[in-house]
């Protein structure tokens, strides 16, 4: 079936999360332009479940999270913009299209600022990490963003349902 291309006003709320997202960006640009300078020759390169770093090399690897920042930014902006080629856990029809569409759209959205919040974290731990201010992330990191990725995606599907 073909779906229908519908042009469908962003709401306030993706608003706020595309706002949000943007300044998470510019904020981790910022934060990388401030502290590189200050980083030793090496800095952690990969962090194991247990938060703890396992793996160093070059401070230019830094660099590398700001080409992902962007292009994963990027790349979730422009799906963002085509919820009919999307898959959808309900069917759809012409009185829930609209709104599956919207809902869509808002997850994608979301997962994006959570994204990005997380490249945030990171970067900043792996700054501290590399400066004698921090050990690791945390042996709650990895748990808290299979649970925020997870209950965003169930809340999508909870309104999803909703709106059949």
């Amino acid at each position: 079936m073909q779906r229908p291309v519908l042009e469908i006003p962003l709401t306030r709320f993706e608003r706020l999360l595309e706002v949000l997202c943007v300044v998470g960006v510019i904020t981790f640009f910022g934060l990388i332009a401030w502290k590189y300078p200050h980083l030793p020759a090496s800095v952690p390169q990969n962090f194991g479940p247990n938060g703890q770093p396992d793996a160093w090399g070059d401070k230019s690897a830094i660099l590398i999270l700001c080409l992902i920042i962007i292009f994963l930014y990027a790349m979730l902006t422009m799906l963002s913009k085509y919820p009919h080629v999307f898959n959808y856990p309900f069917a759809l029809n012409e009185h829930n299209i609209e709104d599956q569409y919207r809902l869509a759209r808002t997850l994608i959205y979301t997962i994006k600022l959570e994204i990005i919040s997380i490249f945030l974290f990171t970067g900043w731990k792996m700054i501290q990490v590399s400066i004698g201010q921090a050990d690791g992330l945390g042996i709650y990191f990895l748990p808290a963003f299979v649970g925020l990725l997870l209950c965003t995606i169930f809340v999508y599907i909870y309104q999803a349902s909703k709106a059949r």
